[in-house]
């Protein structure tokens, strides 16, 4: 098991600006599902902040370049940021990374993923994104 078989299963295509919403989420919970514990173990992965490893010298970072939502609503350009992300509208503002100190950093689900592995927070709150955007 390496990288290449946990991609396979948890992020088969990479992300593209032109997906849709939906897709943007389930390509994001797809992969967010792949990076809880017991998968990363399956796949005989290691978790380091951001980046995911395996003994052969394969290598996946968690970040704004990997992700669906990121790669759709993110503009740097525009300074918009998240602005437009399904999960701010979610959390009326809260974006999944940050709120306004360092310390929110640690706090937020991305947060608790980079310092303690949890996975939780960040499905959770994709779940709720998913739902909105269904209308369910």
């Amino acid at each position: 098991m390496s990288i290449e078989t946990w991609k396979k299963e948890f992020y088969p295509k990479s992300p593209t600006k032109g997906m849709s919403k939906i897709k943007a989420i389930e390509h994001s919970l797809l992969k967010w599902e792949g990076l809880k514990k017991s998968n990363l173990k399956k796949h005989g992965l290691i978790q380091k902040n951001t980046q995911i490893s395996d003994s052969e010298g394969g290598c996946f970072i968690t970040s704004a370049e990997s992700c669906a939502l990121c790669m759709k609503y993110y503009d740097e350009y525009e300074n918009i940021y998240c602005a437009k992300c399904p999960i701010v509208s979610v959390t009326n503002g809260i974006r999944c990374d940050y709120n306004g100190t360092n310390k929110d950093f640690y706090e937020s689900p991305f947060g608790q993923f980079v310092y303690k592995g949890e996975t939780k927070y960040m499905i959770a709150l994709l779940k709720k994104t998913l739902k909105e955007a269904k209308g369910v």
